[in-house]
């Protein structure tokens, strides 16, 4: 009786545990996504920024502004 007890706690632990660690899984995939979304725009920030300077560039360029 007592070893049935154990081996029932046991399984019990294990299924918490494979909750807790689909729970964590989970959570860093959706802090991973929301990482990316940040470097996502970021990076387009930073192209627009870009885009802006070179345009600036080409705008005195064609105007021959030294």
């Amino acid at each position: 009786m007592i070893i049935a007890e154990i081996v029932e706690q046991i399984n019990l632990q294990e299924k918490i545990e494979k909750k807790l660690n689909r729970k964590e899984t989970k959570t860093l995939q959706e802090n991973n996504r929301k990482n990316i979304n940040i470097d996502l725009q970021a990076l387009f920030d930073t192209l627009s920024y870009m885009k802006s300077v070179f345009e600036l560039l080409f705008s005195l360029s064609v105007l021959n502004v030294p």
